[in-house]
């Protein structure tokens, strides 16, 4: 885990994909400390339900992008580290590739108004781009 003002970057190291807004797998939080199993929650999307129509094509548009054993980094706001159902939330990226970003333009999702997550602010990515990945 790294610190960047406001904001806590994890590494995930993807077991599978579980819907196209939720990734299962390990988080690294730093200091050897695992949280294992662990569901990540795109912030700022909603992708349909698996039991929804549409929702096995967004579940498998995303399988395109992240496979199991793939690292990916989950930027968290502090005051929000988890929601409702005990899943991280944050923006999730696989390498540059913003993910929820993606998602929206391929029509797999849609923007997700809660209160809770209007208040994302534009993040300047430089900083934590270059954060050093788990070794």
């Amino acid at each position: 885990m790294t610190t960047l003002g406001r904001f806590w970057v994890y590494w995930m190291t993807v077991a599978y994909v579980h819907d196209g807004d939720t990734i299962m797998g390990e988080v690294d939080m730093g200091r050897r400390i695992h949280v294992r199993p662990a569901a990540v929650r795109f912030a700022r999307i909603n992708a349909p339900e698996l039991n929804k129509p549409g929702g096995h094509e967004s579940r498998d548009y995303l399988r395109g992008i992240v496979q199991p054993l793939d690292l990916i980094r989950i930027v968290s706001q502090e005051w929000q580290q988890n929601e409702k159902y005990d899943r991280f939330l944050g923006e999730v990226y696989k390498g540059d590739v913003d993910l929820s970003d993606a998602m929206l333009v391929a029509g797999h999702a849609v923007t997700y108004e809660s209160t809770e997550r209007r208040l994302w602010p534009a993040i300047d990515m430089s900083a934590w781009l270059s954060a050093r990945q788990p070794t």
